[in-house]
């Protein structure tokens, strides 16, 4: 899906951010751009500048996580928005993916120390091999699901052979993060599920929006993220699990809850705005 960057023409209520905030979203896989600009209007509508994007899915970096997807379409747009502060709309474990390659980049390196608050969309999550492997067959058969559902014969064929290869690279990814394990290294640094979780630079301020009902990012597993984040990181963290709406569906089941909750973590981002403003008059 292309890169898109939407200035904001709306006076809303929170048009006071929109010179110094942009608000960066990354979508899940086989996000199209009609599906996630849904979510960026509920900023633009507010008044914040958007970038989206969902890069494609894939399951093998031979970079390891600094090359877990191709980010080059999205730079150029990142440089238009400056040194504008974020606020970071991840979805899924591809948005995660997506994140952590933009972090290991040198030039964004700095992505979490100019992030004022994160909205994690269904995610993160972690599973062991076979639980891991049912939920990704889920996301390949919902990439083919056209193929699946109304292909040809040939079609079909090719979707099982993409299925192989890609269980395969999974495969492979989880025998190296075993090896790196097993020899004396840190899960983070090969699985972007702990390497999110345990980044020293990590904003503050986290809105986690997940479901009971979601069967490829389950609930046990995300709660077991926002309980560290806020028993052991001291994180602010405000967790909606609701207990019908599938996965990434969190704002068509549940269209008031998902705007209040992106509201209170703009307010938030207001008042950590202001403070700042205060503290750097107070020394002029």
């Amino acid at each position: 899906m292309p890169a898109v960057l939407t200035r904001s023409t709306t006076s809303g209520t929170y048009s006071t951010l929109n010179n110094s905030h942009c608000v960066l979203l990354l979508g899940w896989g086989g996000a199209d751009d009609k599906c996630l600009k849904k979510y960026a209007d509920l900023y633009e509508t507010r008044g914040l500048d958007t970038v989206r994007f969902t890069s494609e899915f894939k399951a093998f970096s031979a970079q390891g996580l600094s090359g877990l997807r191709d980010m080059n379409e999205i730079f150029p747009l990142l440089d238009q928005i400056g040194h504008r502060r974020l606020v970071l709309h991840i979805f899924s474990m591809n948005g995660i993916c997506s994140l952590v390659t933009l972090l290991h980049h040198a030039k964004y390196s700095d992505l979490f120390t100019r992030t004022d608050a994160v909205v994690w969309d269904s995610c993160p999550t972690y599973e062991r091999l076979i639980p891991n492997l049912i939920s990704y067959n889920r996301v390949i058969n919902h990439l083919h699901k056209n193929a699946l559902e109304s292909g040809s014969f040939i079609d079909k064929m090719g979707c099982l052979a993409d299925k192989t290869v890609r269980f395969s690279w999974d495969l492979l990814e989880a025998l190296r993060q075993w090896v790196h394990v097993a020899t004396g290294g840190s899960i983070s640094a090969v699985h972007p599920y702990f390497y999110v979780r345990d980044h020293p630079q990590l904003p503050r301020r986290h809105t986690i929006i997940y479901s009971h009902a979601d069967v490829v990012c389950k609930a046990p597993l995300i709660q077991t993220f926002h309980r560290h984040l806020s028993e052991k990181r001291n994180m602010i963290v405000e967790a909606t699990c609701f207990n019908d709406s599938p996965h990434v569906t969190h704002l068509k089941a549940h269209p008031k809850e998902y705007s209040q909750g992106i509201e209170q973590l703009l307010d938030f981002v207001v008042h950590l705005n202001d403070n700042q403003s205060g503290k750097l008059q107070s020394k002029l």
